[in-house]
């Protein structure tokens, strides 16, 4: 099995202006907590209870209050950022059912929901009491609704989000997409900073503004280089990540596929496939494989028929006990579709972390003897589970303290599983890949 990775002069120079405009922005990360500032919940009972029902006469006490005493100007926005994301809901209702409700910030503060056009203009008129010079932007998002394989009109307005000046110098800020996500026809409230002062670089690869002033670039993209981007979901950039591939938005590739993701040690990432016209992942078991260095993850996919697909990453902390959030959508277009699948692994497991090496694919070859090899961290003692009662050990490989290694025949029709133990853990194992028989 062949891996594909290619990528174009003009990709990889578009690839390296976003990149290094990213690192422009590193030193606003500390905004961007993915959590609410704590005086948002303070506000005084009297402005509390009047901003809802009188928005005019409130809404410049509320302003004051939320930024008194506070000498940081971006921290002044984010306070403003956070109130609106934690007030006010995406108005599902009147989406669904093909209403415009109005989309002045009064009508957005009287009904506590609206579209986006109505959370900018809210976070518009605050900003300006607040002594900000702040715009609202039209353009379009690769938002709710988006799938694999859907054609895109770029130039069409159907979303609208804001700039805002601190220091002299313009920044973007997505209330709207920061203050939840719309799932089935229900709206989820889940607040987030992955749109809050984020890079241009990082802001295009979802919102690509009518006026080309607003990417704020010294070299704006065109329509048709902006629809070549990749969809990089603004938690990908907050949780750290980085494509190491150039990628566009669709590669042409063989039956097969490898890319990388560059990433902090402390993100787990996870794919799976998603089939044309789909906006989730399907049932593809063993279709993709997710193998974790020090400081990069290798993604692995093999596609089950030629045509047109999607990959979707998704990740967390590591520290987070929660759930996986959707980081990115990769589109590929495969010449051919072939029925090799890859073992089923599990990369980080009690703090065990591992990378297979081989073999990758299942089912195992029936007695023949292969090599299994896998890097290990944080594991006491790495094993082979044969069938449910033989356990062949696996040895650490000379001058590699992480790498396990046994060579082993395996019957036919036997489940093997390779299991480590952590540190102090005594008998304890955790399965970290699983191999399907062969049936004969």
């Amino acid at each position: 099995m062949k891996f594909f990775k290619t990528c174009s002069v003009a990709l990889i120079c578009l690839f390296l202006l976003l990149v290094c405009n990213t690192a422009a922005a590193a030193d606003l990360a500390s905004y961007r907590t993915g959590k609410a500032e704590g005086r948002i919940a303070g506000v005084p009972a009297e402005i509390r209870q009047a901003i809802f029902t009188q928005p005019g006469e409130t809404v410049e006490p509320l302003t004051r209050w939320l930024v008194r005493d506070v000498k940081d100007d971006f921290l002044k926005v984010k306070i403003l950022h956070d109130w609106i994301a934690d007030n006010i809901d995406y108005d599902v209702e009147n989406y669904f059912a093909g209403g415009s409700p109005e989309p002045t910030w009064q009508a957005t503060l009287t009904r506590r929901k609206a579209f986006c056009q109505g959370y900018a203009q809210l976070f518009q008129k605050m900003c300006q009491v607040a002594g900000f010079p702040c715009e609202v932007i039209a353009g379009y998002g690769r938002g709710f609704g988006f799938m694999v394989g859907q054609a895109e009109n770029v130039r069409q307005t159907n979303h609208a989000w804001n700039g805002v000046k601190i220091h002299e110098q313009w920044y973007l800020v997505d209330t709207c997409w920061d203050a939840g996500h719309v799932e089935g026809k229900s709206y989820q409230k889940q607040y987030g900073t992955s749109f809050l002062f984020a890079a241009a670089g990082q802001f295009l690869h979802t919102h690509f503004p009518a006026e080309a002033k607003w990417q704020l670039l010294d070299r704006p993209l065109s329509a048709e280089q902006f629809a070549a981007l990749p969809l990089l979901d603004g938690r990908f950039f907050e949780r750290g990540l980085r494509l190491s591939t150039a990628l566009r938005r669709l590669q042409a590739v063989g039956e097969s596929v490898q890319f990388s993701v560059a990433a902090p040690d402390d993100v787990l990432l996870m794919a799976g496939l998603v089939e044309p016209g789909k906006s989730q992942t399907g049932n593809f078991k063993g279709r993709t494989l997710v193998r974790r260095g020090r400081s990069e993850v290798n993604v692995l996919v093999t596609f089950p028929a030629a045509g047109r697909w999607g990959v979707r990453l998704l990740a967390k902390s590591r520290q987070d006990p929660g759930m996986y959030w959707q980081v990115a959508t990769l589109e590929f277009e495969a010449s051919a579709g072939t029925t090799w699948t890859f073992a089923e692994t599990y990369s980080s497991v009690e703090g065990i972390d591992s990378f297979l090496e081989s073999p990758l694919y299942v089912p195992l070859a029936a007695d023949k003897e292969q090599e299994f090899k896998i890097r290990v961290r944080n594991a006491q003692r790495v094993q082979l589970r044969v069938g449910p009662r033989k356990w062949i050990p696996l040895q650490r490989a000379a001058g590699e303290s992480e790498l396990y290694q046994v060579t082993a025949s395996i019957p036919a029709d036997t489940s093997v599983r390779i299991v480590a133990s952590p540190p102090g853990g005594g008998n304890t194992y955790w399965t970290i890949v699983d191999y399907a028989p062969e049936r004969k």
